[in-house]
């Protein structure tokens, strides 16, 4: 029997809105933090691993696990549907060294000449890869539907795709508008009047119109392949192996009609379309798929009210409302973005090419997108606001209880990535990881002809010239190299699981998420996301698992770095010294070199002229969009000097390589290399070694090399190769403590990938038993008069068998400088610089700008920030950018949400194991009414004769009451008696009725019959009141106030795994101190006060991560030793990389 509740909720009023934290809801939050912090409650049952719906799909249908993955992932036919993307630019050796160029007398057509982006030319397995990586869903369409359940209701992607926001969508959200596509001009039948972009071509339309009503009419009989193996599914029964699979688009032109000749039908080009059972149907926004809903029975759309969708609260927040369509989400949503090198001229209506699925989504704002649906009061949507553009808490949902936001960060010179990886330590496995491969699944040096995945020869002997082969054939061992994505450098078991892993994070087999963790508030232990189930149950695992060779192959092929100088113009941003003195001559063979001169030559000249300049000038430019290029020397000397000891992939023991791979061994000057830093490159390779071995795999001390005299000379010589910038990653991609680099240490305290939590599987044995960083400083704004520098260290639970206070958190990865121009605001949280939300180059190049001098002036961090409105002097008075409330806010969670959240707290899930029949009451109101009746009766009714009498009519009313039942069950297609079968459960009628006769009808005194009256009306009041709440008919939840000011990270960073009597005493006074606040409606001024006193210590004393200033760090007492001279000379460089 279908579970059926009413569909709106009663609206909000404004009389119970000021629900304090002693209202019967707050009791309840209460309650529920501390049963579920605290360990007192029942425990999380062991459920039997799901199988997620591809999986049931096949079950039902006796199809193997291989076979149905099959199905999803080579269609018959590979289609290259994306055309224009992923523009690159190649540079070669003439690019490096600008200036040394131009003095040789080369023009800047000339040296630029090789840098001209193009398209990538990608192989049928790379286009198959950015299929994969802009379309594919792997299934998580079901997660984010569920999310629209979730407790604290703050996401719909549904509402998201409304199509008269289209014009609005980048700069209100920062979302990419689909190429091809365009604003709805009416509203469609087949589409359920849902405000849904359209295609621009009418024949692409005709095609969805007709897919639309087929599938949506199979759906509502419920026969349609996609619920098969569900609870909807009404067809026929048994394997159909013949009929798994998808279907081709052009299975559905029968429906355009019949009059249409074979070659109209052709002109639909199908081969356009990707098969919708796979990739689902174009939303307008890039990065997020529909998928008609197979739930969407005829009954549930019967009760559809599109307009009511849009615009009622209650309506579409009800956890029991069947939307038409799933929403499923690719990777491009959070990595696809507009390319540095070829902006759109309209970002509402944009082209493939102005589109990479590398750069990450620079402009995506969190709170626009996965909180689509909060109001401003409500605490929540200030949390998501407080991750800045271009960044997302990825342990938002998986939650660890820090509020911890991260760049979505490009994906750069992968090749380098990989050669880089390879020559640090290697970190051990679990033999769970172990069966995942590294990068290549045959990476043996001779595999045989029916090898799976073997590196492709181009690769092996790049590898070669690197001294790597060796590293490369054992590369899949129980030991192995890694190249790291995640900025903690958490995942730890190499980039073939760390790609697969990514579809699980977004949702994939979301099935087994909702068991193994709390989704959104992350109040119960989390268990690992064990790779054993993913393989045993996950259809939709196995079918990505397939896709990530191609995937890997893309980002090989278009991850080269985006130079400013290969962009439209790029020429012209070069400023060139301008001679004016004596002209005259020189004998030469070719090309010239000249020491402060500027010389013009050709190569097959043999005189050339010279200028023996009386006065060099530079042409006016905007400083902030041109490069400088007489400062381009001095800034390598600068970066040789601070920053290459962690900002290049290229160092003493593998610059041999880098630098003369491609030479003979007994080349002359490669030999010399070699022997000059021996020496230097056996001290750096022996201490990283001691450290590794002692299970300390990351970077100490970086800037004890920066004071080596052969460290020195070794950088300054080396900066000045052009095959040192061509081939560099621009990072060591190690790990670097959190008390050393300083930044916000929230994304380094992350614990999902510790033993016993989320990822445990895709990290490395290594990782998960690092040591803890120490104490980390802090400003904590709460100390003191005006706040003062603090401590913490580590505060997770120690998971067995690791350092204590250890385990993986504390360190973060080195980012790479590949194209940093392009990709500010900067550090791991894009908080440092200037936020413009202007993808044009020089829109780039202002952020650029802004963010630099920032990160190398820091006093001027403290001057200006683009974000939460923070003055000068909040940024004084909080030593730097604190995010806080604006105003005055509450804890909001919809009243249908509030029970599932009240199972936590055990009399309440124990009711409910008890009597199962509350969750199936309909009327709500007719068993309070029935007892109320009961109870009047015996109070109103007095005399023993009148009594008697009573007691017969209410028996009476019980026998027509339970004979309607009856004939209701045996008959229940009458449509007499259909009214009769919505009224559930019967008892609840039938039993009140019969014990208030029999009360009634005893010979019982008057003392006696009252009070069963009085009994009664309590049962009365009590049952409607755990019906309603129960049912999620009462109010929204709203606890608070939360005053204007609060740090978000005080309260969203609670830390479930402190000490439950600290967990219990923080509580405690915290809900003192907002009922203090509520109750006496204080001054915004006497707000902070009790905030200061009372909230902020109790809330310190069990945050996570009490480091709340977003934009410090980065600052290194080396640092010191540069003028202004020498900072501006750096941002010079910086921008030609």
């Amino acid at each position: 029997m279908s579970t059926e509740r009413p569909l709106t909720c009663p609206p909000r009023s404004s009389a119970v809105s000021g629900y304090s934290w002693f209202s019967m809801h707050a009791i309840v939050l209460h309650a529920v933090i501390l049963f579920g912090l605290c360990g007192c409650g029942t425990g999380r049952v062991k459920e039997p691993v799901a199988d997620d719906e591809a999986h049931k799909r096949a079950l039902s249908e006796g199809i193997s696990l291989d076979h149905a993955a099959d199905a999803y992932f080579y269609p018959s036919k590979k289609v290259d549907y994306f055309k224009g993307m992923d523009t690159v630019s190649s540079p070669d050796t003439a690019h490096q060294l600008i200036d040394v160029q131009l003095e040789a007398g080369k023009t800047p057509g000339d040296v630029l000449a090789s840098s001209a982006p193009g398209a990538p030319g990608l192989s049928e397995d790379e286009f198959f890869g950015r299929n994969t990586w802009m379309i594919w869903c792997a299934g998580n369409e079901g997660f984010w539907d569920d999310l629209t359940r979730a407790e604290l209701g703050f996401i719909d992607l549904l509402k998201l795709l409304d199509s008269r926001r289209r014009s609005q969508r980048f700069n209100e959200a920062g979302m990419i508008n689909e190429p091809g596509m365009r604003q709805a001009r009416m509203l469609e039948a087949d589409e359920f009047d849902l405000w849904l972009d359209q295609p621009n071509d009418e024949s692409l339309r005709r095609w969805r119109k007709a897919y639309l009503k087929q599938t949506f009419d199979e759906i509502a009989t419920g026969t349609h392949k996609s619920q098969r193996g569900l609870s909807v599914y009404r067809g026929e029964a048994g394997a159909k192996p013949d009929d798994y699979g998808y279907d081709t688009p052009d299975e559905y032109l029968q429906e355009t009609g019949d009059g249409e000749s074979q070659q109209q039908k052709d002109d639909y080009g199908t081969d356009r379309i990707p098969p919708p059972d796979i990739y689902g149907l174009s939303s307008g926004v890039v990065g997020l798929r529909l998928f008609p809903n197979p739930y969407f029975t005829e009954e549930a759309r019967a009760k559809w009210q599109a307009a009511k969708f849009y615009d009622d609260d209650s309506y579409f927040r009800d956890p029991m409302l069947v939307r038409p369509f799933r929403v499923g989400m690719s990777c491009a949503f959070c990595h696809a973005s507009w390319h540095p090198l070829n902006p759109p001229s309209d970002l509402t209506n944009p082209q493939w090419a102005n589109i990479s699925g590398n750069i990450g989504a620079q402009y995506l704002r969190a709170r626009a997108t996965f909180g689509n649906v909060l109001p401003k009061d409500n605490f929540v949507y200030h949390l998501l606001d407080s991750q800045p553009p271009g960044t997302i808490d990825t342990s938002l949902i998986a939650s660890d209880n820090i509020n911890n936001p991260n760049a979505m960060n490009p994906v750069f010179r992968l090749p380098q990535r990989a050669l880089v990886s390879f020559r640090n330590p290697p970190e051990r496995q679990s033999s769970a990881s172990a069966r995942l491969p590294s990068i290549w699944g045959s990476p043996g040096e001779n595999p045989p002809p029916n090898a799976k995945d073997p590196v492709p020869e181009q690769w092996r002997k790049i590898f070669g010239e690197y001294g790597l082969s060796k590293e490369l054939q054992s590369s899949n061992g129980s030991d192995r190299h890694v190249p790291r994505v995640l900025l903690d450098g958490a995942d730890s078991i190499g980039a073939y699981g760390s790609l697969a892993r990514v579809f699980l994070n977004i949702g994939s087999y979301w099935e087994r998420w909702n068991q193994i963790h709390q989704r959104v508030l992350g109040l119960t232990p989390q268990e690992p996301f064990a790779l054993k189930d993913c393989e045993q149950h996950s259809v939709y695992w196995h079918a990505t698992a397939r896709r990530v060779g191609p995937l890997r192959d893309y980002f090989l092929k278009v991850s080269s770095a985006m130079p400013l100088l290969a962009t439209k113009g790029g020429v012209e941003r070069l400023v060139v010294p301008k001679a004016e003195g004596v002209v005259g001559t020189a004998e030469t063979s070719g090309t010239i070199k000249t020491q402060g001169q500027i010389a013009v030559s050709d190569a097959s000249a043999t005189t050339a002229t010279i200028v023996t300049p009386a006065k060099i000038t530079l042409p006016a430019r905007n400083p902030v969009t041109s490069i400088d290029v007489t400062k381009l020397k001095k800034g390598r000397q600068i970066f040789a000097e601070q920053c290459i000891v962690c900002h290049s992939s290229i160092q003493p023991e593998s610059s041999e390589f880098a630098i003369f791979g491609q030479q003979p061994n007994d080349n002359p000057d490669r030999m010399l290399h070699r022997d000059t830093y021996a020496a230097l490159s056996r001290e750096r390779l022996k201490l990283r070694d001691e450290w590794a071995a002692n299970g300390e795999h990351w970077d100490h001390d970086p800037g004890q090399w920066l004071q080596n005299s052969e460290y020195q000379k070794w950088a300054a010589e080396v900066v000045e190769k052009p095959e040192f910038w061509l081939n560099n990653f621009l990072s060591t991609d190690y790990r670097i403590p959190i008390t050393l680099v300083k930044t916000n240490a929230a994304r380094a305290m992350a614990t999902n990938a510790m033993s016993g939590h989320m990822w445990e599987d895709f990290s490395s044995i290594d990782y998960r038993q690092l040591p803890s960083p120490g104490e980390i400083e802090f400003f904590n704004p709460y100390r003191g008069k005006a706040g003062e520098t603090d401590t913490f260290s580590p505060r997770h639970k120690t998971p067995a068998g690791a350092p204590m206070k250890g385990g993986g958190p504390g360190y973060y990865r080195v980012p790479t400088l590949v194209s940093i121009w392009a990709t500010a605001p900067y550090l791991h949280n894009n908080s440092l610089g200037l936020f413009n939300n202007d993808p044009s180059v020089n829109g780039r190049l202002e952020a650029f700008d802004d963010g630099m001098r920032k990160l190398l002036w820091p006093e001027r961090r403290r001057k200006s920030t683009s974000y939460n409105d923070a003055t000068a002097d909040r940024l004084k008075r909080d030593h730097g950018l604190i995010w806080r409330t604006p105003q005055e806010t509450y804890l909001v969670i919809a009243a249908k949400n509030v029970p599932e959240i009240a199972q936590r707290i055990p009399f309440v899930s124990g009711l409910k194991e008890r009597f199962p029949w509350l969750d199936d009451i309909t009327p709500l109101w007719l068993p309070g009414a029935i007892l109320f009746l009961t109870a009047w009766v015996l109070l109103a009714v007095s005399g023993e004769t009148r009594r008697k009498s009573a007691g017969v009519a209410l028996l009476g009313l019980a026998a027509i009451a339970a004979a309607l039942f009856f004939a209701a069950s045996r008959y229940p297609d009458n449509r007499w008696l259909t009214w009769v079968s919505d009224v559930r459960p019967s008892r609840l009628v039938v039993f009140p009725l019969i014990i208030g006769g029999i009360v009634l009808w005893l010979p019982l005194s008057k003392k006696w019959v009252r009070w069963t009256g009085y009994l009664a009306i309590t049962v009365s009041l009590l049952l409607s009141g755990v019906v309603y709440f129960n049912s999620g008919s009462l109010d929204d939840l709203r606890l608070g106030p939360i005053p204007a000011g609060t740090p978000v990270n005080l309260l969203s960073n609670l830390n479930s795994e402190a000490d439950p009597a600290e967990l219990k005493k923080a509580i405690r006074d915290t809900v003192l101190g907002l009922s203090e606040i509520e109750s006496r409606h204080l001054s915004l001024e006497e707000q902070q006060r009790v905030l200061r006193e009372k909230v902020a210590p109790a809330l310190l004393s069990v945050n996570k991560c009490p480091d709340f200033v977003m934009d410090k760090g980065h600052y290194f007492e080396w640092f010191d030793q540069m003028s202004d001279d020498d900072k501006n000379a750096l941002i010079e460089l910086l921008k030609t990389f």
